[in-house]
């Protein structure tokens, strides 16, 4: 390229789980893109493919593809995971950053699309509960004689 042909313009994404590129931002004249919240990897060791892909202003353009290592959050119950999106959701709403709406909402129904297991509450027995049943994040009826939330729950 040579110089009339400048501004670059860049545009930053994924590889899907159904192997089409999901776009996070297009059309930035930035060539870095940081704090950006990604959706769960795949595999053991959580990899997702990211790219960049660069624009002359004639339309011309490459793409870059690499590996990332996506760090997930484990060990939540769903009302810890309710609390953490809805936190993440409305520091987004209030700095008025529907891209990190958008990223929050994805990164989220990764997590939730690649549980292959529910994990229970480990403090069950700590507040007078029952374990998970089976299938539950939420700790079982209140343990006798005991009383509180009919039902599950992760409250004493």
């Amino acid at each position: 390229d040579d110089a009339s042909d400048l501004p670059l313009l860049y545009a930053f994404g994924y590889v899907g789980s159904s192997g089409s590129n999901a776009i996070l931002r297009e059309g930035t004249p930035s060539p870095k893109y940081d704090d950006v919240l990604l959706p769960g990897g795949s595999g053991e060791n959580s990899s997702l493919t990211i790219f960049v892909r660069v624009y002359d202003q004639l339309s011309a353009n490459d793409i870059a593809y690499t590996s990332v290592i996506v760090s997930t959050v484990s060990n939540l119950n769903a009302k810890e995971l309710a609390n953490t999106t809805d936190s993440l959701i409305d520091d987004a709403l209030a700095s008025a950053n529907t891209e990190a709406v958008f990223q929050v909402a994805n990164a989220v129904s990764s997590l939730l699309d690649s549980a292959t297991t529910v994990i229970c509450n480990p403090n069950c027995t700590s507040i007078g509960r029952l374990t998970c049943d089976s299938g539950e994040s939420s700790c079982g009826k209140c343990i006798s004689p005991l009383v509180g939330e009919d039902g599950p729950s992760d409250e004493e």
